[in-house]
């Protein structure tokens, strides 16, 4: 079984749970064979070349799913949106629908790279799920483990 890692730091303690469970070193090596950013790993999957991992909520309706994923309640700073030109972030397919569903225009950016950003700038960047928790009131699942 090939399972695909997202390589950002904010799931750096799932790894760890995984490589400290009694899981047989194959089946932690199969985890580690496939890293990518979420939208590829998205692709991966839907052409069955890896058989699970963190699937964009968008990509997961209708998937063979457990109950684990990527959740936000309230801020997160890995999900921003930076002022200026309005850019999707190739490496998302959530965070871009998110943006758009919540009308905030300027660059998306996720991961470790919006991490950095937040950290760096003066000017705090908008945080998407801070966003989406102040509307609605409700946490916001932007992968699930399929």
């Amino acid at each position: 079984m090939i399972l695909a890692k997202i390589d950002y730091i904010n799931l750096l303690p799932f790894y760890i749970f995984i490589k400290k469970s009694p899981l047989s070193q194959r089946v932690k090596s199969s985890m580690l064979y496939k890293k990518s950013y979420p939208s590829k790993i998205n692709r991966e999957f839907k052409q069955r070349r890896v058989d699970g991992g963190f699937i964009s909520s968008v990509e997961s309706k209708g998937k063979k799913s457990i109950k684990l994923g990527i959740v936000a309640k309230n801020s997160i700073l890995s999900v921003i949106v930076i002022d200026g030109k309005n850019k999707e972030d190739k490496e998302s397919s959530t965070s871009n629908c998110l943006a758009k569903i919540l009308d905030i225009k300027g660059e998306v950016v996720i991961g470790d790279k919006a991490l950095k950003i937040y950290l760096d700038s003066k000017d705090k960047p908008t945080d998407l799920a801070k966003v989406w928790f102040d509307k609605y009131k409700l946490p916001f699942v932007f992968a699930v483990f399929c």
